[in-house]
């Protein structure tokens, strides 16, 4: 278990990517969670499904079984151990059986590109606390330490303001406006890029 200092400190990257699962903030434990804990992901899913309908490109009912969660997670094990992706679900230290949010870097490109595409996730009971800025400064630390990495994207839907706001506060520039980036039951949606270079 390492917090931020002791991971800036450290430089054995492949000791750290492979191993190292549970890190810690200011308030937040940041926890690679694995197929055992398929029941916390699926009750964050269903205390908030009606809001993640609205950026989720799967039908929310798949979502809403232990089965989905735990293929899902062992998916994503899979991704990390080849360094391809990182997920981290966010917990309150002082309670680590709810999960409260996530945060997560995927399509992670080492070498020439040395680039990955950022998403997140938030309970919206403890939303405008600041706690997922937190967490997003700890994954690009995390990517930069660990992947060496030097650029993180995101995509954005353009009314979603509150992200944007959440994005730009932490450097992120707007670079490009994409057309019907993403389609949900039917509809094609646009998305603002926005990046930073860590």
């Amino acid at each position: 278990m390492r917090s931020l200092k002791d991971l800036k400190k450290s430089k054995k990257t492949s000791a750290i990517s492979l191993s190292e699962r549970v890190f810690y903030t200011d308030r937040l434990m940041l926890r690679i969670c694995s197929k055992k804990d398929a029941p916390l992901v699926l009750s964050f899913y269903d205390r908030n499904l009606e809001e993640f309908a609205k950026y989720e490109p799967l039908p929310m009912i798949e979502t809403r079984t232990i089965s989905f969660h735990e293929q899902c997670l062992e998916f994503e094990e899979k991704e990390f151990a080849e360094m391809k992706e990182v997920r981290f679900f966010l917990f309150l230290k002082d309670n680590p059986m709810e999960i409260i949010g996530t945060v997560s870097c995927r399509d992670i490109k080492h070498a020439f590109y040395s680039s990955t595409e950022i998403g997140y996730k938030m309970d919206a009971r403890f939303r405008r606390c600041g706690y997922m800025s937190e967490a997003i400064r700890f994954m690009l630390r995390y990517v930069k330490e660990v992947h060496h990495l030097h650029r993180v994207e995101a995509y954005v839907m353009p009314d979603n303001e509150a992200s944007l706001k959440l994005l730009q506060g932490l450097g992120f520039i707007k670079e490009g406006y994409l057309h019907d980036k993403l389609c949900l039951d039917d509809v094609w949606y646009d998305h603002v890029l926005l990046t930073k270079l860590i």
